[in-house]
């Protein structure tokens, strides 16, 4: 399972703006937001082997007003991490390696996962709280930068 924040919009701007006045704006608004928060949802994402972080990477959206900037993660345990998995009979071997890595009880970590299953991370969902002002602030900025590219025409 493929997890994935988009930060959409900006679809009807696009249709009644000169492309040309908003494009900078806009794209540095993508930009600065999806770095901001590919960097929290990483310093947030659990680290064992570095499958997961490894995997998470952001992108904007190439048109020349970009309309989408996106984190995406596509480990296929992602989604297991940030939700959580409930209770149920799980191979033993994978967590006696992960205790052997860690330097804990890799039969007590199965224990648990059997008896309790596993509490979810919540990375992204942190990241994107966390991110929350800081985007509206990138927005506001693009919206004074598309104020004064429009004054000075």
């Amino acid at each position: 399972m493929r997890m994935s924040v988009e930060l959409q919009g900006l679809e009807r701007l696009e249709r009644k703006l000169q492309p040309e006045l908003v494009a900078g704006p806009v794209r540095q608004f993508f930009k600065e937001s999806t770095d901001l928060l590919l960097g929290r949802v990483l310093k947030n994402a659990p680290n064992d082997l570095g499958t997961l972080k490894s995997r998470i990477s952001s992108s904007i959206d190439s048109r020349q007003v970009p309309l989408w900037g996106k984190v995406v993660s596509r480990a296929p345990h992602s989604h297991l991490l940030e939700y959580g998995v409930a209770a149920h009979m799980a191979p033993r071997q994978p967590f006696i390696a992960w205790g052997e890595r860690k330097g804990v009880s890799g039969v007590g970590a199965w224990l648990k996962m059997i008896t309790k299953g596993i509490k979810g991370r919540f990375f992204v969902w942190r990241a994107l709280k966390d991110s929350d002002g800081d985007i509206e602030r990138n927005e506001r900025k693009a919206e004074r930068a598309i104020e004064q590219e429009f004054e000075r025409r």
